[in-house]
């Protein structure tokens, strides 16, 4: 959706570019952030760094748990250390191609 709305006038040759296609990525990345975990009230549930805390807060949002490492950290709510760490345990437990939860969340079918 982002993408239709931010970058509908985005060139091929803007899209081939390393450097704009980072950019327009991060854009959506950072949009979709804010429309799927609103600041205040997914900050407010937000009680730990752990990821068995994200798998939880997964299951309730509906978003991946890579997806929430970087909203907490935009929203300052976890330190660049907690990041790191987080990342790493999602390398060390093979979730970033497939996580808790995927098998058994239901993915919405839109129908407008």
């Amino acid at each position: 959706m982002c993408h239709i709305l931010l970058h509908q006038y985005i060139t091929k040759e803007e899209i081939e570019c390393k450097e704009k296609l980072n950019q327009i990525e991060k854009e959506a990345d950072t949009f979709a952030g804010v429309f799927l975990l609103p600041a205040e009230t997914f900050s407010r549930e937000v009680f730990s760094s752990s990821l068995d805390n994200l798998v939880r807060l997964k299951e309730r949002w509906k978003v991946s748990i890579g997806g929430m490492i970087n909203r907490c950290s935009n929203l300052g709510l976890f330190t660049d250390n907690q990041v790191a760490y987080l990342k790493k345990q999602m390398t060390y437990k093979n979730y970033w191609r497939r996580e808790p939860l995927d098998d058994t969340i239901q993915c919405e079918i839109p129908y407008l």
